[in-house]
């Protein structure tokens, strides 16, 4: 694996179950999975949790909000 260049990328490691950030909250920041899973989940209007998909190493997600 490549280095990264840390002025500008930061390596955060995270727990299982913990939430990135959250559906409506703005964003400036993109993120790529290096090792591991993350879960697209959504809350319906009943309140049920529900994933959408699951994206793994090498995957890109929030680059839209920046």
């Amino acid at each position: 694996m490549k280095d990264i260049d840390l002025d500008i990328a930061k390596h955060r490691t995270l727990q299982a179950g913990e939430v990135i950030f959250l559906e409506g909250q703005p964003g400036d920041k993109a993120y790529v999975i290096l090792r591991g899973y993350a879960d697209v989940v959504v809350t319906t209007d009943v309140g049920k949790e529900t994933a959408l998909t699951r994206m793994g190493p090498g995957e890109l997600f929030g680059e839209l909000a920046i």
